[in-house]
């Protein structure tokens, strides 16, 4: 049966460890619903019997350990959460700004993170114990203030609780949105003074750096792209990127970690440095870089895959790239198994698989002139990634741009340029501080990069927009995606079969936006806050 199953699958243990752990995490989250699902368990017997069929005992003792950590840890979690009592009346809350994004409505959102909050003014203060980031609907008297501000102010903590029907509140504790805080009425925001620690300086030091030497605008959106941090990001410049598909250069990902791995890596081996202490330098490089970026989802992946890339080339063993996107998420959803909720860990990791997918279709085309060979390996990829996350879109945001295809032919070649341009400038900048001017070099590329999106934009058709994508239809997308891969090993005739099949139900499931298991409350997102709720939004 197992020899069967190797000659339909190119089976790959940790892709489908990845698997579970994501439909492990699905259910414990709704078995705290009281909607516990049997039939989710057939995945995971299955997976169990393969391992000691093929006698492979340390996978599945690993995997055993791994699906009932994240399990618990993620049920563990929501309960906590859910049974724990704020005061209802106002206090005093005492929190960190931690970043600001904006909404598809418009609106504002305000994060916060190490909140304290007190009865009073000589009470003890109290932590949240579930941490994570804050939501807050705000206003203009938040407006003043910065990123990293520590801010005091009188108001009331609610819960985001996923139980509420409330179309503003629900869900947003998947994303670490776990709270929601209305400021009083007669209350004005006062900054704390408090000691900043390094990470909090560096990020400081260098913001001021760049918008010194390449004003507001344009320092804001540069340390935007370095770090993938959109708080600083003007709202008109951020419309303009959204509407031409090239947000995704403004998360640290796997472009801008490739670049600077590539840059590294080619320094190194002209300094004489290879092997296991280039692979030591290399790691460290992209730890401290994803603190700071925060570790987000995107830059921790592309992270991850590197690392592993680096080792396949040290011990001389062949690079999988769906293992290594697979062990990504396995590592992410480890520390934090709730992540699998949030839209970037998803559009993250759809965009990749994307990519890994469609390379056996995509790779029949060639092409005997050179240029026209490269030009078509640039094409590929962004079209690749299009192809995964299309159906993610369609559900968080009702729309996909009409010309992502043609801003990421002409932008991302330019862009690559400006970022390594800016982060070599940038480095040197913040070791000799009086060097500022050679930011301008990066400087004049971001306006060329800026006036070629505008021109993009402007073209007409600007989006398409659907909404009737539900979480079955997008279960099944990623399967046909699967089906075209070269880890379905099958004839033609077959593999065609297969993909109809799938595509009939694609199409059926579009029609069941009332199914209770993939249904609306599996959506998390902000696309469900109501027009008109401002940040910081008075009470009382």
């Amino acid at each position: 049966m197992m020899t069967k199953f190797r000659k339909i699958c190119n089976f790959r243990a940790i892709f489908f460890l990845f698997l579970l752990v994501m439909l492990c995490i699905f259910g414990a989250v709704r078995a705290y619903s009281d909607k516990i699902y049997l039939v989710l368990l057939v995945f995971p017997v299955a997976y169990f019997l393969y391992c000691g069929i093929k006698k492979r005992f340390v996978l599945l003792g690993i995997s055993f350990i791994i699906l009932c950590g994240v399990s618990v840890y993620a049920y563990i979690n929501v309960k906590n959460f859910e049974e724990s009592v704020l005061p209802s009346g106002q206090v005093v809350i005492v929190a960190t700004l931690d970043k600001i994004s904006m909404t598809s409505s418009g609106d504002y959102l305000y994060y916060f993170r190490d909140l304290e909050y007190k009865q009073d003014e000589n009470s003890e203060a109290c932590k949240l114990k579930d941490g994570g980031s804050i939501f807050v609907n705000g206003s203009s008297p938040l407006f003043e203030f910065k990123r990293f501000d520590r801010i005091a102010f009188v108001g009331k903590i609610v819960k985001n609780n996923k139980k509420n029907s409330d179309s503003d509140r629900k869900n947003n504790f998947y994303s670490d949105n776990k709270y929601k805080m209305y400021v009083s009425s007669d209350s004005t925001p006062v900054k704390v003074e408090v000691d900043k620690n390094i990470i909090e300086s560096f990020h400081e030091n260098n913001l001021d750096y760049l918008v010194k030497n390449l004003g507001e605008r344009n320092g804001n959106i540069c340390y935007s792209i370095l770090y993938g941090d959109r708080a600083t990001v003007p709202t008109h410049d951020l419309d303009s990127f959204k509407q031409s598909g090239v947000m995704h250069l403004f998360a640290v990902s796997g472009l801008h970690v490739g670049l600077l791995v590539a840059a590294i890596a080619w320094l190194l081996s002209k300094l004489k440095i290879g092997g296991k202490v280039q692979f030591f330098l290399i790691s460290g490089f992209l730890l401290g870089y994803c603190v700071l970026c925060s570790f987000t989802p995107s830059v921790a992946r592309a992270s991850v895959m590197s690392i592993c890339l680096l080792l396949s080339k040290l011990f001389e063993r062949k690079y999988d790239s769906l293992n290594a996107l697979s062990l990504a998420g396995i590592i992410l959803l480890a520390f934090s198994p709730t992540m699998l909720f949030a839209v970037g860990f998803q559009l993250s990791f759809a965009a990749v698989f994307g990519i890994i997918t469609m390379s056996r279709i995509f790779g029949f085309v060639k092409f005997k002139s050179a240029f026209m060979q490269e030009f078509w390996n640039v094409t590929k990829l962004s079209l690749s990634a299009q192809i995964g996350v299309l159906p993610i879109m369609f559900y968080y945001f009702g729309c996909v741009t009409t010309w992502t295809m043609l801003a990421n032919l002409f932008l991302i070649p330019l862009f690559t340029l400006f970022y390594t341009f800016l982060f070599v400038c940038n480095i040197i900048v913040m070791i000799i501080p009086s060097l500022g001017f050679i930011l301008k070099a990066p400087g004049i590329l971001f306006d060329l990069f800026v006036y070629f999106n505008e021109l993009i934009i402007s073209l007409p058709g600007s989006s398409i927009e659907y909404n009737g994508v539900n979480v079955l239809s997008i279960v099944l997308y990623m399967a046909l995606l699967w089906c075209g891969s070269k880890y379905l090993v099958v004839d033609g005739r077959t593999r065609a079969i297969v993909a109809m099949v799938i595509v009939l139900c694609i199409s059926f499931s579009l029609f069941m936006t009332d199914l209770e298991f993939f249904g609306e409350e599996a959506r998390i997102n902000h696309r469900s806050l109501p027009s008109g709720v401002f940040l910081a939004q008075k009470c009382g």
